[in-house]
């Protein structure tokens, strides 16, 4: 019997709109936060705002070439996958693509993430030899740390799913197999 399991084209796609959905909400946070810190004299409020629009931005415009590309490929929504059954060489070659830009992009995470704290503890001699306000420099650094932080964590998730599909042509360890009747069976079972 077999699986019913999301292809790579659908843990693309779930990638993309989870990236799109978190730029919209850092891009509107960030212009709410903006107002709010210039109208109540807060330069770490307005500090925090400059990056979530910026990394939004930034992010929005990754997500929207991610989805452009998508709308070129047919959709696969759910694959059947048989016991004996792997990925396509297709399939496989993009899931290893995806899974190195993955890992890649998880250790850049890794350091925006040290860099926006570091930001935030060295903002004194910062501010001395920028001239910039010190509470402005911590908003960047906090707003460093929240953007990479979740891009680490989006990423990781995504690497899992993707490592799984490679492994049993299957969604990730997050998703149970379900065989066609909808039951759960073990990757391991023999129907």
């Amino acid at each position: 019997m077999g699986v019913v399991a999301p292809g790579i084209g659908t843990i693309e796609r779930e990638l993309t709109g989870a990236l799109g959905a978190w730029a919209t909400g850092s891009v509107a946070v960030g212009i709410a936060l903006a107002y709010l810190g210039k109208r109540t004299h807060q330069p770490v409020v307005e500090g925090f705002a400059r990056q979530q629009i910026g990394w939004g931005a930034i992010d929005g415009a990754i997500a929207a070439i991610g989805w452009a590309r998508s709308r070129g490929q047919a959709p696969d929504g759910l694959a059947i996958v048989t016991d004996d059954d792997r990925p396509s060489d297709d399939d496989d070659a993009r899931a290893a693509r995806l899974q190195r830009i993955l890992a890649v992009n998880a250790t850049l995470d890794v350091v925006y993430v040290v860099a926006g704290a570091a930001l935030t503890a060295a903002h004194e001699p910062l501010a001395q030899r920028s001239g910039r306000d010190r509470q402005e420099i911590v908003g960047d650094g906090l707003g460093i740390v929240v953007q990479g932080g979740f891009l680490l964590a989006l990423d990781l998730f995504f690497l899992r799913r993707v490592r799984g599909f490679r492994a049993f042509g299957a969604p990730g360890p997050r998703h149970a197999a379900r065989d066609v009747r909808g039951s759960a069976r073990a990757s391991t079972a023999r129907g």
